[in-house]
């Protein structure tokens, strides 16, 4: 018989990457929420190579809190396209994100896809996937951590990464924004 250690699952997991930025450096981000209240920030480069790694330990019972507030979207969720763009340009912006007990969801463009018309499966489906973002969003910044769909940051006064990787040098100390 093998012990086992306990299982740890993600509760949350979100990715940005811009389409064309303005630095190679800047190629995007990724946040990943773990049930044991550890929230992982990695910051990638244009050809995906992870520059730069913290691990935050968040409040107690935050992956709580977040796990409430994806079973009250579970409703619509589960109808939602598992992949929205708006299909007619090249993508400027593309997110992947997932939540427990769901498919992974992939957006290209959401600003575009916001404006699509209120009648439109498409715009009804991103304009809940966004207010769920901004709950979650929320959660964290009571915390001193502002998350919005493109960007990412602490408040170094309030919270502090338990652990920091550089996969690189980058020229650059305490830097703490991703875009």
């Amino acid at each position: 018989m093998m012990m086992r250690g306990p299982e740890i699952r993600c509760v949350f997991t979100y990715s940005y990457r811009a389409a064309a930025p303005q630095n190679p450096d800047e190629g995007g981000f990724s946040l990943n929420l773990f049930d044991s209240d550890v929230l992982d920030f990695s910051v990638y480069s244009t050809a995906g190579e992870q520059l730069v790694r913290h691990r935050f330990q968040v409040q107690q019972n935050t992956a709580g809190t977040v796990l409430r507030i994806i079973e009250w979207s579970r409703w619509w969720l589960d109808r939602m396209p598992k992949h929205m763009s708006e299909g007619e340009t090249a993508a400027q912006s593309h997110m992947v994100m997932g939540f427990a007990g769901t498919s992974m969801f992939c957006l290209d463009d959401l600003e575009t896809i916001l404006r699509a018309p209120f009648g439109s499966q498409r715009g009804h489906f991103s304009r809940q996937l966004l207010g769920l973002l901004e709950d979650l969003a929320a959660v964290l910044a009571s915390q001193g951590i502002t998350f919005t769909p493109d960007s990412f940051s602490w408040d170094g006064q309030r919270v502090r990464p338990i652990s920091t990787e550089q996969a690189r040098s980058r020229g650059q100390t305490g830097r703490n924004q991703a875009i």
